[in-house]
């Protein structure tokens, strides 16, 4: 059928949600991401999200390039920033660009892949170019605090009048984590860490329970981060006892058994590193923002579809129905 040169090899929510250690175990060499709605909203600088994704890539040995049909202004600060190969102009769908691209990365079509948001750009110049295909959900503007505090809080935003802000953010989480029926409450996105704490460094977690409170940073921020979050506990993070290991101290001291995370802001790595530390009797809630129910394929499913460009048949779903 004409309308399979469109189809996707996965769809997924996020960017942030692809397992790369896992396409790193298949054989995959190197990566090839669009930018805008991609890795961040239109128009936005790399983030510490982005930077972090591109640093782990990094690390387990993938290349990367950004590809965007966006001028030199626009593509080099964000791949300067995250430190990554790039070509501006690219003319998607044309395959011109997705085979140099490939061979900047001294990779071909067999073991690299594309990450992209738009179907009739980037998923079929890829997937002319004869790659493995990864379609993921828009990033939408409204959509870079995913949290679902920050909305909840802004609401409320009055009542800091009569009130120490600390303590009124401290008991409106609370009120909020009853709401959502959860225990405790792990917080990774710098912008929520700052709103919710006053903290404005530049690496850290927050741990919220109704027994502690506690912020965890490296050796360069721990001085800053008692003062801006006096109501916090701070704990300097380092050697064997890094950020896994602290949260999962946090949660076993509590004896929690539930705890909200922000999904569609942890890196699939992190939260792997992170969960693996704690109780296997520990339900992670995922807290990012809700949206309207779809027919989107699970994630247990998308995992499972033929990552072959031919999909051996099977199709993948979307809320549209466009793929079936």
């Amino acid at each position: 059928m004409l309308v399979e040169r469109f189809y996707p090899d996965e769809y997924l929510d996020s960017t942030y949600s692809i397992d790369f250690d896992e396409l790193a175990a298949e054989g995959y060499k190197g990566v090839l991401f669009d930018i805008d709605n991609t890795l961040v909203p239109h128009g936005a600088p790399a983030d510490d999200r982005a930077k972090r994704l591109f640093a782990h890539l990094g690390e387990i040995g993938m290349d990367y390039c950004v590809i965007s049909n966006n001028q030199l202004p626009r593509v080099k600060p964000f791949a300067d920033a995250v430190q990554a190969k790039y070509i501006e102009d690219a003319h998607k769908p044309s395959t011109r660009n997705y085979k140099k691209a490939m061979q900047m990365m001294g990779c071909d079509e067999k073991n690299s892949l594309f990450v992209g948001d738009q179907l009739f750009t980037d998923v079929w110049g890829a997937k002319r170019a004869g790659m493995r295909t990864i379609l993921v959900k828009p990033i939408h503007p409204k959509e870079e605090i995913q949290i679902v505090l920050k909305r909840y809080l802004e609401k409320n935003r009055s009542s800091l009048l009569s009130e120490s802000q600390g303590e009124i953010m401290i008991k409106k989480i609370l009120q909020l984590m009853d709401q959502e029926q959860v225990e405790a409450l792990l917080v990774s996105d710098g912008y929520n860490m700052r709103y919710l704490s006053g903290f404005c460094g530049a690496a850290g977690y927050l741990y919220i329970s109704a027994k502690q409170q506690v912020l965890m940073t490296d050796s360069r921020y721990t001085t800053q981060a008692e003062k801006e979050a006096p109501q916090f506990q701070v704990v300097e993070v380092g050697g064997s006892q890094g950020y896994p290991q602290w949260i999962a101290s946090c949660i076993q001291k509590d004896g929690i058994k539930t705890i909200g995370f922000e999904d569609q802001q942890m890196i699939c790595a992190e939260f792997k590193k992170i969960s693996s530390q704690a109780s296997g009797d520990v339900q992670w809630k995922e807290l990012g923002e809700k949206g309207q129910p779809d027919a989107t394929a699970s994630k247990a499913e998308q995992r499972r579809i033929e990552r072959s460009p031919q999909g051996q048949g099977k199709k993948i779903r979307d809320g549209s129905g466009i793929f079936e």
